[in-house]
């Protein structure tokens, strides 16, 4: 199945802030199958057919086939097809499969599996597969923004809220968040007594396809790769919006752009702009306004709601607005009454809001526009920063950037083409890493310490933990360090403990294990002749923050060798380890390859005999298809230790040579020193010659 298919945009044109635009268990490890048109195994009993489309099921980036596992015969099932660019939940695989499933759609097996692209006549790719329990009824809304028959409010309690919010419970529970709770994700169960179901989470990342109207502001304004897991009052909120699509029969604003509804909410509050003028009992106004309020501190919580289901009674909240200024002012033709309205539309106009935001204009309004003097102090500090970092169009991106989290410091950090959350900076990272504009955005963010910035100007929880801005400064000092094993590809797999390796040398083979690497290097060596480092950073990066232990004293090595046989030797000490603890016993493709990369190393050797040997070994050693033989035969340690001894003597004893036939060549041998120095040698040897004759002579005259 080709990305195509996928009707997913490009990285480049990755889901804007219109997001609702379309280790593995047991029997979900690595697996096989063959052919197109077939039935795909998934592990010893699912078996997936991919002639079987149920497009009812599908997902924006995942298209869902029919499954069938032998062991529940009659069970009705279903697999998701995830992509390597929004790769599954896969951490939250495990978890969310021990979810009682009456009122969600949990996981029940997954794994990658073989699956042919198009025609399956050609190559086949590895995908994730996530297989699914269909679920019971039909789905409330095919379409996010389509009409509905309302629900009356009667109903909503114990078919929506008391079944969702156990869901949410257990989620909690679990720490984790579901992120995709919205009209075309909720089913409407067998019967009124179980309730209705909520939809599956876990196709792509979280957050990744929420509608914007189900989003809080601070979440909406981000875009949809940088709003992320969230926490449980996102899903809360989610689920206030979902009531009020439910009661209104439908999406209020069909029509309105992602901009135009983050604006009415800031402007009017999220209550009053998704429910606008339904009229609701009071009994059911209770809940949603809690649910929906904009301040996450004063939001419902899963207790608060609990409370309510069980009879007690709780007094409506009023919704937060932002306090409106004296003054209006004018940029870009519109008009701002609030500094958070006004901070919305200046991210929208990016290059001329950064102008603006080191003219001094920003801080005059405020100082005589606005009554909240803590604000208007921090607006005047993000000014005066301004002043002295406005160099060139960088600073002036960081002036805006200092002014936006002044003028609004909830939203999300928002700079130049990108806003993302905090919380999920990591996963916004991983998912533009191939948009070069918006992964130097996340760089320039960790390098001008924004993060800690925004920290700062917050007055939750989340500022007060020092390992918050803990992990941003080791992910800045990550990027300092260019050598191979850190930079930003270690910033992505250390924070994103469950994305698959995405170096190009094993696209398409969705490797989420280190047990799957070195098959995925196998089969790309098996495809044809392999040439060139059989590495590349993000491989190093991946085994760095996946193997126990770390290698690091390798990476290390690596990093530093400033030869190209010291590089050689430590890239297959590091594909030896691998192979070592984590299999397979046998790499006959990959082995020829690293034989031929290791071959440079035994032909630096200086002793023909030693030389040979090694020739010898490393020819045996790609036959037996084990890179640790391959290490062996190429990086002894007694024949490099005989072979520099050898050398060096016959270092010296060449050099000893050179130094005599300097000497005879300078005419050493017929010098006049040199006659000189032989004559009296000759002297003095005729002369003990003669002395020790006599001495004889005259031992033998006293003798007779």
């Amino acid at each position: 199945m080709s990305e195509e298919t996928q009707e997913a945009q490009p990285e480049a044109e990755a889901p804007e802030r219109e997001a609702a635009q379309p280790e593995p268990h047991g029997a979900g490890e690595e697996r096989r199958g063959s052919g197109a048109g077939r039935s795909v195994p998934l592990g010893k009993y699912v078996r997936i057919d991919s002639n079987a489309r149920m497009p009812q099921f599908d997902r924006p980036y995942a298209r869902a086939y029919a499954a069938s596992d032998s062991r529940e015969p009659g069970m009705s099932a279903y697999a998701l097809i995830c992509t390597e660019e929004y790769p599954p939940r896969i951490t939250a695989l495990a978890p969310l499969s021990r979810l009682d499933k009456s009122n969600i759609v949990p996981p029940a097996d997954w794994g990658t599996v073989d699956w042919a692209e198009g025609s399956g006549q050609g190559d086949t790719v590895r995908r994730y597969a996530v297989v699914f329990d269909q679920p019971a009824g039909q789905v409330l809304a095919a379409d996010p923004h389509q009409a509905i028959e309302p629900v009356r409010e009667d109903k909503l309690a114990e078919r929506v809220i008391r079944p969702f919010v156990n869901v949410l419970h257990e989620f909690a529970s679990r720490g984790l968040t579901h992120r995709a709770i919205c009209a075309n994700n909720v089913y409407t169960g067998e019967s009124a007594a179980q309730g209705m179901v909520l939809g599956e989470c876990v196709s792509t990342p979280a957050g990744l396809i929420q509608p914007v109207l189900y989003e809080t502001i601070p979440s909406g304004q981000a875009d949809a790769v940088g709003r992320g897991a969230g926490t449980t009052a996102d899903d809360i909120y989610a689920l206030g919006a979902l009531l009020a699509v439910m009661i209104r029969g439908g999406d209020p604003m069909p029509e309105a752009s992602t901009a135009e509804i983050i604006a009415r909410k800031i402007e009017v509050g999220s209550y009053a702009a998704v429910l606008g003028r339904t009229r609701l009992s009071l009994k059911m106004m209770e809940p949603l306004r809690g649910m929906l309020l904009d301040d996450p501190d004063e939001r419902w919580t899963l207790e608060d709601l609990d409370m309510w289901l069980n009879g007690r009674q709780l007094s409506p909240k009023q919704a937060y607005l932002p306090h409106k200024a004296r003054r209006v002012f004018h940029f870009e033709g519109q008009e701002y009454l609030n500094p958070r309205t006004l901070a919305h539309g200046l991210a929208q106009t990016w290059r001329p809001a950064a102008k603006l935001a080191v003219s001094g204009e920003l801080e005059q309004w405020v100082e005589r526009s606005l009554d909240d003097e803590t604000q208007a102090s921090m607006v005047k500090q993000a000014g005066a920063g301004a002043q002295q970092s406005a160099q060139g169009a960088s600073g002036e991106d960081r002036a805006l950037v200092r002014m936006l989290i002044a003028l609004d410091p909830p939203a999300p950090i928002r700079l130049r083409s990108l806003a993302f959350r905090l919380d999920a900076l990591p996963q916004t990272l991983a998912l533009v890493y191939h948009n070069d504009t918006k992964r130097n955005a996340v760089a320039d963010a960790l390098v001008n310490k924004i993060p800690q910035r925004w920290l700062l100007s917050q007055k939750d929880a989340l500022a007060q933990d020092p390992r918050t801005a803990q992990q941003f400064d080791r992910m800045a000092q990550y990027i300092g360090q260019q050598q191979i094993g850190f930079g930003l590809e270690r910033c992505l797999y250390e924070y994103n403990p469950g994305w698959p390796c995405i170096s190009p040398m094993v696209r398409g083979q969705f490797v989420t294990g280190i047990d799957q690497l070195l098959p995925a290097l196998e089969r790309r060596a098996a495809t044809g002749p392999a040439e060139g480092t059989p590495i590349d950073r993000h491989i190093v990066a991946y085994l760095a923050t996946r193997m126990e232990p770390p290698p690091d004293a390798i990476i290390d090595a690596l990093g530093k060798a400033k030869d190209e046989l010291t590089r050689r030797r430590a890239i297959i000490h590091l594909l030896a380890r691998v192979q070592k603890r984590h299999g397979p016993r046998t790499l006959p493709a990959l082995t020829a390859w690293i034989g031929e990369y290791a071959r440079p190393i035994a032909d630096a050797l200086y002793n023909r005999k030693l030389r040979a040997r090694a020739e010898k070994n490393l020819n045996r050693a790609i036959e037996s298809g084990s890179l640790v033989d391959v290490l062996t035969a190429v990086d002894d340690v007694e024949s490099k230790r005989r072979d520099l001894e050898g050398f060096a003597a016959a270092q010296q004893e060449y050099a000893a040579l050179v130094r005599e036939i300097d000497w005879l060549q300078d005419g050493g041998l017929s010098s006049d020193e040199n006659v000189g120095r032989v004559t009296r040698s000759a002297a003095t040897a005729i002369s003990a010659l003669l002395s020790g004759l006599v001495l004889m002579f005259l031992t033998l005259v006293m003798l007779l």
